[in-house]
C-alpha cells in the first residue's frame, strides 16, 4: 500500500516543514519490501494459516531477525495483519499476491521489481539524449526466464475488461475482412470472430507484436491468418473493414504513430472503420491516477522512445491522415483506458 500521511503530518507537509520526497523514498522501499517477500515466497507461507515470526523464517529457511523486520514493514505498509504474535495476509494481499488468486498480479511483480530497480537506472541516458539506450525488449533479453515470463504475462489481455472492449466494439457486419496490429498476438481477432461468425482476420506478426508468444489461431485457423512484416512500412496488400490498433501508440514517438495511422488509412477500404485501444493522458481523474499517468509516460520515453498520449493528440494524427466521424469511449472497468474509433470516407465522401 502507499504510505499515506496522517491528519498533522499531511498538514505538516502542506506547509512544507517536512520534505514531502521521504514520502516517495519510503514508497520505493515498500515496493522493495514486497518484492523481496514476494521472491521469498513470504505470502504464500502465510496462506492459509497465521504464523508467527520464528514459523516463517524455519519454514523458508530464513534468518528469524531479518524475517521478523521485514513483516514488521509489510505490516505496517497493509499487506499483512498481525494478531497476537501472529502473522496473516491482509485483504490487500489475498486478492492481488497470492499466486491462486483470479486478480493475482503475483506473475508480473518479477518484472515491474527489475523494471524500478534496474531499468529505471537508464533514464538519465535516455532524458539527455533523447533515445533509450537500448530498448526494453533488447535490454529483457539479458534477463531471466522469471522476468521474460512475467512480461509474456504482462502483456497478454487477461488484466484488460475484454468484455467490455468487445461490447462497445459494434461491427456493421458479421461479414468482412479485419486485420490486427497489437501485442496479444490475435487475441481479440478471435474473439471478434467468435461474435461475428463470417469475420475473417489477418494479424500482422512484426517487431510491434511483442515478445514471441503463441499467437491464438488454431480455433479459427481457416479464418485467421498470420501475416509476417511491419506496419510502418508492409502492411498487406488487401484491403480491410477493420483496422485494430491495441495497446501499440505509446510505443512509438509522435512522428512514428502519424505514419502508422496513415498507412492504416491506405489499407483499409473506403468507409472502413480504424478502431485504436490505448492508455490514454486525459483521462486521469484524481492526484493519483495523473501521477500514475504522468510517471507511465516517462517510462515508456526510457523502454522504447514511447509516451502516453491524450485523446486530441491521437485525434490530430487521424484528421491528418483524412479520417473523420473520431470519437472515444471510455471504460468504465479501466478508467486510464480508451477506445477510439475513425472512419475513412467513402467513394462518394
Amino acid at each position: 500500500m502507499p504510505v499515506f500521511p496522517g491528519l498533522f503530518e499531511k498538514i505538516s507537509l502542506m506547509r512544507n516543514d517536512e520534505p514531502g520526497f521521504l514520502l516517495d523514498m519510503a514508497g520505493t522501499q515498500g515496493f522493495r519490501a514486497l518484492c523481496t517477500a514476494h521472491k521469498l515466497g513470504i505470502f504464500e507461507c502465510l496462506d492459509p494459516h497465521p504464523q508467527t515470526v520464528k514459523e516463517v523464517a524455519s519454514r523458508l529457511n530464513l534468518d528469524p531477525r531479518g524475517t521478523g523486520l521485514l513483516l514488521e514493514a509489510l505490516e505496517a505498509l497493509g499487506y499483512l495483519e498481525l494478531n497476537g504474535d501472529r502473522y496473516c495476509n491482509s485483504k490487500i494481499a489475498k486478492k492481488w499476491l497470492l499466486k491462486g488468486s483470479p486478480s493475482s498480479f503475483s506473475a508480473a511483480l518479477p518484472l515491474y521489481s527489475s523494471l524500478l530497480f534496474e531499468f529505471s537506472e537508464l533514464l538519465e541516458y535516455t532524458i539527455r539524449e533523447g533515445k533509450p539506450h537500448f530498448t526494453l525488449h533488447e535490454w529483457l533479453s539479458r534477463k531471466d526466464d522469471e522476468v521474460c515470463v512475467s512480461e509474456k504475462l504482462f502483456l497478454s489481455p487477461t488484466q484488460i475488461p475484454v468484455e467490455e472492449i468487445l461490447d462497445k466494439i459494434s461491427l456493421q457486419t458479421s461479414s468482412g475482412n479485419l486485420l490486427e496490429i497489437s501485442s496479444s498476438r490475435g487475441f481479440y481477432s478471435r474473439e471478434l470472430c467468435r461474435r461475428y461468425p463470417e469475420l475473417r482476420a489477418v494479424v500482422l506478426e512484426s517487431p510491434l507484436s511483442g515478445l514471441e508468444n503463441e499467437i491464438v489461431t488454431d480455433e479459427f485457423s481457416d479464418r485467421i491468418s498470420i501475416y509476417h512484416g511491419n506496419c510502418l512500412n508492409s502492411l498487406p496488400e488487401q484491403a480491410f473493414d477493420v483496422v485494430l490498433i491495441f495497446n501499440v501508440l505509446h510505443r512509438n514517438s509522435d512522428s512514428t504513430n502519424e505514419s502508422l495511422v496513415d498507412n492504416v488509412k491506405n489499407a483499409l477500404n473506403p468507409g472502413g472503420n480504424l478502431i485504436i485501444l490505448d492508455q490514454l493522458g486525459d483521462q486521469s481523474t484524481g492526484p493519483a491516477a495523473k501521477a500514475f499517468t504522468r510517471l507511465q509516460a516517462l517510462n515508456l520515453f526510457n523502454a522504447s522512445g514511447g509516451q502516453i498520449y491524450t485523446f486530441s493528440e491521437i485525434s490530430f494524427w487521424l484528421e491528418k491522415a483524412g479520417f473523420v466521424d473520431i470519437s472515444r469511449k471510455k471504460l468504465s472497468a479501466a478508467p486510464l483506458l480508451g477506445l477510439i474509433f475513425a472512419l475513412k470516407p467513402g467513394v462518394d465522401e
